[in-house]
C-alpha cells in the first residue's frame, strides 16, 4: 500500500510539471504567431509573466486561502461568501493571465493548484457541481460542436487514424 501511494504522489507532481511545461509552451506558441516580427520579446514577455502569476498566486493567493480555512471552526460549515470568494478568484485569475496574453485556461489552472484538498475543495464541489456538470459542461459541448466545420474535412478516411 505504501508504494501505491509513493507512485500516486510521484505521477501526479510529473503530471503537474508537464502540464505547467504544456501552457507555457502553448503561451509562447500562441505569441509567437501573433507577432509579425520574427525576434520579437513577445514569447519571454508572456513567459516571464507567467511565471510572476504563478508566484504571486503560490505567495499571496495560497496563504489567503490557508488564513481563510484556519479561521472556520472545522465543526462549522463554510459560509456561501467564503464559497463564492473561490469561483470569484478563478474569474479574476482568468482576467489576469488574459491580461497577460497567456492563455486563459492557465490562469484557471494555477488558481486551483492554489486551493487545498479539505474541507473547502469539498464544500465547492458540492455548491457547483450540480451548475457544472449541469450548464456549462453541456453548454461547452454544444457551443464547441456547433463551432465545428465538417466541411473542411476534404480527404476520405482510408482506415489510418
Amino acid at each position: 500500500m505504501i508504494c501505491n501511494v509513493c507512485c500516486y504522489f510521484v505521477i501526479a507532481g510529473c503530471c503537474f510539471v508537464y502540464d505547467v511545461c504544456a501552457w507555457d509552451l502553448l503561451a509562447i506558441g500562441i505569441a509567437l504567431s501573433e507577432r509579425k516580427a520574427r525576434y520579437s520579446y513577445a514569447s519571454l514577455w508572456v513567459l516571464l509573466s507567467s511565471l510572476a502569476f504563478v508566484v504571486v498566486c503560490i505567495l499571496a493567493f495560497r496563504p489567503l486561502v490557508l488564513w481563510m480555512i484556519h479561521k472556520t471552526p472545522e465543526e462549522q460549515p463554510f459560509s456561501e461568501t467564503q464559497i463564492y470568494i473561490v469561483p470569484t478568484g478563478v474569474m479574476i485569475s482568468t482576467f489576469i493571465t488574459n491580461a497577460l496574453r497567456t492563455h486563459a485556461v492557465f490562469g484557471v489552472f494555477v488558481y486551483g493548484l492554489v486551493i487545498p484538498n479539505g474541507p473547502l475543495a469539498a464544500a465547492i464541489v458540492e455548491k457547483l457541481e450540480d451548475f457544472v456538470c449541469g450548464l456549462l459542461l453541456p453548454l461547452f459541448f454544444a457551443i464547441s460542436g456547433l463551432k465545428t466545420n465538417l466541411t473542411l474535412i476534404k480527404e476520405p478516411l482510408d482506415g489510418n487514424l
